[in-house]
């Protein structure tokens, strides 16, 4: 499976850090920790934003 890691989530979607370690930590989001940095599953996280657990804030939709 691709991973990202958590700082190539906060600069692709604006999904801050400490966002994406407390999905992580509740189970909403799969992730690990490999090599010290926290990567998360591309699947799980497009899946998050889908169903409304994170907010893709660089590309939301403006009003």
């Amino acid at each position: 499976m691709a991973k990202i890691s958590v700082e190539q989530v906060e600069a692709t979607f604006g999904i801050t850090s400490r966002e994406v370690r407390n999905a992580i930590a509740d189970g909403h989001l799969a992730g690990e920790r490999v090599n010290g940095k926290w990567m998360v599953e591309n699947h799980s996280l497009l899946k998050a934003i889908e169903v409304g657990l994170l907010k893709d804030r660089k590309n939301a939709v403006k009003p």
